[in-house]
Order: C-alpha cells, then sequence, then structure tokens
C-alpha cells in the first residue's frame, strides 16, 4: 500500500499569491509591449509611438491592464489571507 505524501498542498493564499503575481506580470509585460507598439510604421512619423491604435490593438490593450489590475488585487488579497493565517497560529 502507498502511503500518503505528508505536508502542505500548495492552496489557499499561497496559490492566491503566485496566481496574482503571475498575472500581475504577464499583464504588465503586455500592456507595454502595446504601448510601444514596436511592430507598427507610421509613414508620418518615425517613432512607433505616435501611430493611432487601432481597434484591436485597443482590446488586447484594455484586457492586459484588466489582468495587471486584478492579479494586483488577487495578489493582494493573497498576501493578506496569509498575514492573517500566521498571524491566528501564533
Amino acid at each position: 500500500m502507498v502511503e500518503p505524501i505528508r505536508g502542505r498542498a500548495l492552496g489557499g493564499p499561497l496559490w492566491m499569491l503566485i496566481a496574482g503575481g503571475l498575472l500581475f506580470v504577464v499583464g504588465a509585460i503586455v500592456t507595454g509591449i502595446y504601448f510601444e507598439q514596436p511592430w507598427r510604421r507610421c509613414p508620418y512619423d518615425d517613432a512607433s509611438d505616435a501611430c493611432a491604435m487601432l481597434p484591436g490593438d485597443y482590446n488586447v490593450m484594455l484586457m492586459a491592464m484588466t489582468a495587471t489590475a486584478l492579479g494586483f488585487v488577487v495578489a493582494l488579497v493573497g498576501i493578506v489571507l496569509q498575514i492573517y493565517r500566521v498571524s491566528r497560529r501564533h
């Protein structure tokens, strides 16, 4: 018979902290890339930042900004819950 693995599973506040942090970082990177638009070339200016944003780019950037904000909130809640869990043990 196989014995169960003892210890704590990854869950609860720690999972929220990791998932929220990952969502925050990925959202911030995508937002930065879409803000700079390095793939865009404008005939009237030499900087890609001066180009108007297309509707599809706007939607992707809006979703990335929302993911960044949501990731921040989830990570913050994970931190608060982890602090609460640790302080309750002592």
